[in-house]
């Protein structure tokens, strides 16, 4: 048994028929490079959308923000709508501040001081503070981006590790000019994710949390609290966001 091997400069037809193979295997090459790069650069996800481009993955690492935006918060018999502004503050040791400021057309305004697990409400119509110590500010703080942010990435480890068993799931949906991040809850009470207990109850029925960034900003414009009718519970429009 041998192999023959291809004599070039003596059969030129075969010659001819190498440099051609030859051209297209670097042409092929070449194009499979162009668009690896291109997805690459361009973060281009085809398919399922299963992961954070470099974009969106800097908002859910992101250690300090502040905003200007309008939050709709509806109770049982009331409607209440606010202008809202926030400081949000995450350092190295993963200890947060807050620093958010509501107030109405009436100039009624309130601050809520959120700091070392301590809270300080105060507002321009009473004289008086109102101070709350051993405060944990991820189980209650539901109108801040930060907690949806928190809990996001908490139940996407958890999923990835298979612990919660569709009690949890995350869904990302694209749109033209979009992306939803939803975190939707199918039973409360759960207890891989107790640090956030004060939120996932019945009494409050939060059903599930979605943030909306534009693509073309890579900014948060809205952040949504449901309840268990599917409404709308607390409702923030971003007027301005920076990092």
């Amino acid at each position: 048994m041998y192999i023959k091997f291809l004599n070039i400069n003596k059969d030129k037809s075969k010659r001819l028929w190498f440099i051609m193979l030859t051209a297209l295997t670097i042409a092929s090459l070449l194009v499979f490079m162009t668009v690896y790069l291109l997805l690459s650069k361009e973060n281009i996800n085809l398919g399922e959308f299963n992961s954070l481009t470099s974009n969106e993955d800097e908002i859910f690492n992101i250690k300090s923000y502040s905003y200007l935006g309008n939050v709709t918060i509806v109770g049982n018999k009331t409607t209440n709508k606010y202008h809202i502004e926030e400081k949000y503050e995450k350092n190295d040791l993963g200890d947060e501040s807050f620093n958010i400021k509501t107030y109405n057309d009436l100039n009624n305004e309130i601050t809520y001081e959120i700091r070392n697990n301590s809270l300080k409400v105060k507002s321009n119509a009473q004289i008086n503070e109102f101070n709350l110590n051993n405060y944990v500010i991820k189980k209650t703080n539901l109108i801040s981006i930060a907690t949806f942010i928190s809990l996001y990435n908490d139940v996407e480890e958890l999923i990835k590790n298979e612990i919660l068993d569709n009690k949890v799931k995350i869904e990302v949906e694209e749109l033209s000019d979009k992306i939803l991040y939803k975190v939707i809850f199918n039973e409360y009470n759960i207890e891989k994710l107790n640090e956030y207990s004060d939120i996932l109850n019945d009494s409050i029925g939060i059903t599930k949390l979605e943030l909306i960034i534009s693509k073309k900003e890579k900014i948060p414009i809205e952040y949504i609290v449901y309840n268990k009718g599917n409404q709308a519970y607390i409702d923030v429009n971003y007027e301005s966001f920076s990092f």
